[in-house]
């Protein structure tokens, strides 16, 4: 891949196409579709005195068991087709790209797990993004690994309830310019469960010559997801 986009693109997961055209044209939110309980482990057998009587036992159960805002994610397991419109600088036309991602969640509904299957360019690739909520921290995190380079991306994020959005930040590896811990700003938008879509904003690398240098951020990638079917 010969471009900060395309690698950026490849460091961030799936997408698809809207309904009837490439035209990604922008849908109004429904209402917040009810979260479906993901299917979780049974917790372990624990009597309800042992755990009146030891207070930090309930505090552990408490941090260590999923809830709502695991559950939140659970209306968009399953398989989504996908379309990526990416750019390689901030003056360029957009490239296309295509794709398939198959979402669940795993270890008793505590990981959000895309396994993610496209081409760009030609070139096909595969990839693999999970997303977890810490009771602890009180935050989303993420990381996203792919079959094109040795890189993690990384970031930490927030729900908004009100536009059911969750807002992200991290850092990504640069392995056109050899820049590491790039900062991103990345945004889910949740429209309804057969519905999604992704933006990715960073700081654009500008070379002139020998000299690189860092400029403004920029959008980098918009991403359109739709359930299979759809």
């Amino acid at each position: 891949m010969k471009s900060l986009m395309t690698t950026k693109f490849l460091l961030i997961v799936a997408i698809i196409l809207t309904g009837t055209s490439c035209g990604f044209r922008k849908k109004e939110v429904a209402p917040a579709p009810a979260p479906i309980e993901a299917k979780r482990e049974a917790p372990p057998l624990i009597n309800p005195e042992e755990l009146k009587n030891n207070p930090e036992l309930a505090k552990w159960i408490e941090r260590t068991t999923p809830g709502i805002n695991h559950d939140r994610l659970s209306a968009y397991t399953g398989n989504f087709k996908h379309i990526v419109r990416y750019w390689q600088d901030s003056t360029s036309a957009p490239e296309l790209s295509f794709g398939k991602n198959d979402n669940r969640f795993i270890y008793g509904g505590r990981y959000f797990v895309q396994r993610v299957t496209g081409t760009v360019r030609g070139e096909a690739y595969e990839g693999m993004g999970i997303v977890g909520y810490d009771n602890v921290r009180g935050e989303y995190l993420s990381n996203w690994y792919d079959s094109s380079t040795t890189g993690i991306m990384s970031a930490t994020g927030k729900w908004n309830e009100k536009l059911r959005t969750l807002t992200e930040r991290g850092t990504m590896t640069d392995f056109n310019h050899g820049k590491k811990d790039v900062p991103f700003r990345g945004i889910w938008q949740f429209i309804d469960p057969d519905h999604y879509t992704y933006e990715l904003y960073a700081p654009e690398i500008i070379k002139k010559g020998k000299k690189t240098t860092v400029g403004k951020e920029f959008k980098v990638m918009e991403i359109v997801y739709t359930r299979e079917g759809k």
